[in-house]
């Protein structure tokens, strides 16, 4: 499953927690959210 790259939309409250415990996946993960400076620390 190494190639399955993942998406997370929405780094709110909710969605910032859940996407700082995919980071170490190991394809890879993209987040977006309309607030640029909610992305800063995912990259």
């Amino acid at each position: 499953m190494g190639d399955l790259k993942l998406g997370y939309i929405g780094l709110g409250n909710q969605g910032a927690p859940m996407a700082k415990r995919l980071v170490e996946w190991p394809g890879g993960l993209i987040v977006f959210d309309v607030r640029t400076e909610s992305m800063t620390p995912l990259a």
